[in-house]
């Protein structure tokens, strides 16, 4: 699995959030990609420091409590048993990803194109309101 030509490529599987490996695979590093890294990572390590309320919070956005990080050389299955999958841009921020081909769809929209299953996007919407309260 690789980045596409403007965006970068992120999906969590249980606790983990992972990534390509831009030094691995040659690839140009995200901005964006590693303020989502660090978003997690320090979530994760102020954990012990919330209390009950901010915890219940945080796995309300998460939906499962996101914990660790990992950057690897993954084949496409390994996207395809994701969770979520998200791509990560400057400009765009963090988007979820409905559909791949005809492999797997994540989320399904009803006839108003409202989201059916929001739960399925809710990390997404988590890391996109850390990225706007850093760029506040």
């Amino acid at each position: 699995v690789l980045d596409g030509p403007n965006f970068a490529i992120g999906w969590t599987i249980d606790d983990t959030c992972y990534f390509p490996c831009t030094k691995t695979l040659g690839l140009l590093p995200s901005i964006t990609q590693r303020l989502v890294a660090d978003i997690i990572i320090m979530e994760h390590n102020n954990n012990d420091d919330d209390d009950d309320n901010d915890n219940n919070n945080k796995k309300k956005y998460l939906g499962t409590t996101i914990t660790k990080v990992e950057w690897g050389v993954y084949p496409l299955r390994n996207v395809l048993e994701a969770d979520q999958v998200f791509v990560m841009s400057t400009t765009r921020g963090a988007i979820p990803v409905t559909k791949i081909g005809d492999k797997k769809e994540f989320v399904a929209y009803n006839n108003n194109n409202k989201q059916t299953k929001a739960e399925l996007c809710s990390f997404v919407a988590w890391i996109q309101k850390r990225l706007d309260e850093i760029e506040a």
